[in-house]
């Protein structure tokens, strides 16, 4: 499938440009850090963060802890 299709399957499934945009950065590039992910793809910090959670309450995407978050 190209990324037109998967843009269009993302769309249907109700996912914004944005999310599918983040979506299919992390599915090429795997795990990475909030911090990561808004410099490498120019989107605002509080942007990224509000895009994972939806996309974490559409079970897309999980969220890791790292240990530097305890401590």
């Amino acid at each position: 499938m190209n990324e037109e299709s998967t843009r269009k399957v993302m769309k249907d499934f109700g996912l914004t440009g944005k999310e599918t945009d983040v979506y299919l950065f992390l599915g090429k590039q795997g795990i990475l850090k909030n911090g990561d992910i808004t410099k490498r793809i120019k989107i605002n910090k509080a942007q990224v963060y509000h895009i994972l959670k939806n996309l974490q309450t559409k079970d897309l995407v999980e969220s890791r802890a790292s240990l530097s978050d305890f401590f």
